[in-house]
């Protein structure tokens, strides 16, 4: 989810952008009602209920900048990993034991726990 899902950093974009999530024309939509392929490279396409005030555009402006650094592949099938263990299988002892932070401060930063 573009708006809800902590894609891209600690937060959701709605909580960081709350403005904009309230002016956006799908708040329920995923990566890919966000924008389009032109010519290989994604290209954002944010749309709004009615023109943005100069402040907004600054976030927008924020927003763009931010969503611009993270790398989307084209055909590739989204999932998810756990990655907490070699195997990177799921099991609910290593969850445990990775939400106690039993865990090296390494993998906390290397799952956004900071």
């Amino acid at each position: 989810m573009f708006w809800s899902d902590n894609w891209i950093v600690l937060e959701d974009l709605k909580s960081r952008f709350l403005r904009l999530y309230s002016l956006s024309v799908n708040k329920e939509a995923v990566l890919c009602d966000c924008g389009i392929w032109e010519n290989g490279t994604w290209e954002w396409n944010l749309r709004w209920r009615r023109g943005l005030f100069a402040w907004e555009e600054e976030q927008e402006s924020q927003l763009l900048e931010l969503i611009s650094n993270k790398t989307l592949e084209i055909e590739t099938v989204d999932r998810w990993v756990w990655k907490d263990s070699d195997s990177t299988e799921f099991s609910v002892k290593s969850t445990y034991g990775f939400l106690r932070g039993e865990g090296s401060e390494e993998d906390l930063r290397r799952y956004n726990f900071f």
